[in-house]
């Protein structure tokens, strides 16, 4: 049996697709270039992955029905993120040049920093850190 290919439009859009993809990361690139400072830079390129997760559906509005909640609800990180995370190094306060892992969760409670938030509020909701305060 032959192997089923794509239709000439599949394919124009996937080719359209990728194009678009990398035109878009040169775009980036440069401007990420642009900033004078390597911290300026990464707070560019840590809010941009933050609304392409927005865009692709990882990160949901929550409901206004439900005022008590944030205004933007994060999804749990799963284990893989979790684990990969923790190895994130803390570059300001008291535990800088640690690992997220050994850093004390009642000050990652704290840590309301543009830069990570987003991650950061997604490890806290996890699994794995909910299994972790279970123990507390």
């Amino acid at each position: 049996m032959p192997a089923e290919t794509e239709s000439d439009d599949v394919t124009r859009e996937r080719i359209r697709s990728r194009t678009s993809a990398e035109a878009f990361c040169e775009m980036v690139a440069e401007e990420a270039g642009t900033f004078t400072t390597e911290e300026a830079r990464k707070r560019f390129l840590t809010l941009l992955e933050f609304r392409i997760a927005e865009l692709g559906g990882s990160i949901v509005e929550s409901s206004p029905a439900t005022p008590s909640v944030e205004p933007t609800k994060y999804r749990p990180m799963d284990a893989a993120e979790a684990r990969r995370f923790e190895r994130t190094e803390m570059t300001f306060g008291v535990h800088a040049g640690k690992q997220i892992k050994d850093v004390p969760l009642g000050y990652l409670d704290f840590i309301d920093e543009d830069e990570f938030r987003w991650k950061l509020h997604r490890y806290l909701k996890s699994k794995r850190v909910h299994k972790e305060r279970e123990t507390e």
